[in-house]
């Protein structure tokens, strides 16, 4: 993990900032959502959406920018495990402006900072785990179970992962 953090997160904030969480109801195609918002980084609020009558350990789906569609279209994969639903900055309603030329200019400026949108919704996803055991006491007791699905931006990432449970932070 040191050489990720060395060479590949090394544009990561050195200290987080606070996570400032709200939660709140939404109503989306017919369903009531919790929804849990907070601030990733300063200036980067983002939410995450969780079935209200949801128990026992959650699984964490990460949103891309097809699957977000189909999201908001209400397009829900019904399961029999409990489900949040994550889309990190620059994705779904977080998206910036779509024209390619103002794509390459977001993706310069993280460079310029040392950064990459990739490894800035790596960092999201860490932050949307910590901000949700904060809060609710069922991911508290259980951790997350996560699965990587669908494309995270243009990154294509895929495949599956056990992401961080409450006890493991940022850093």
């Amino acid at each position: 993990m040191e050489f990720l953090q060395s060479r590949v997160f090394r544009g990561w904030p050195a200290e987080p900032s606070p996570l400032n969480i709200e939660t709140g109801q939404q109503k989306l195609n017919g369903r009531e959502f919790t929804v849990l918002e907070f601030d990733s980084q300063q200036h980067v609020r983002l939410a995450v959406w969780i079935l209200p009558d949801a128990k026992g350990p959650l699984e964490l789906r990460i949103l891309g920018a097809s699957d977000w569609d189909e999201f908001a279209k209400g397009a829900i994969q019904e399961s029999d495990r409990n489900v949040a639903w994550f889309v990190p900055r620059g994705v779904g309603p977080h998206a910036w402006n779509p024209d390619p030329r103002k794509q390459t200019q977001i993706r310069r400026r993280f460079y310029l900072l040392g950064q990459s949108l990739d490894g800035m919704q790596v960092y999201d996803v860490a932050s949307v785990a910590i901000a949700a055991a904060v809060t609710d006491p069922r991911i508290a007791r259980s951790g997350w179970e996560s699965g990587f699905t669908g494309d995270v931006g243009d990154s294509g990432a895929t495949g599956d992962c056990r992401h961080c449970g409450p006890a493991q932070r940022r850093g």
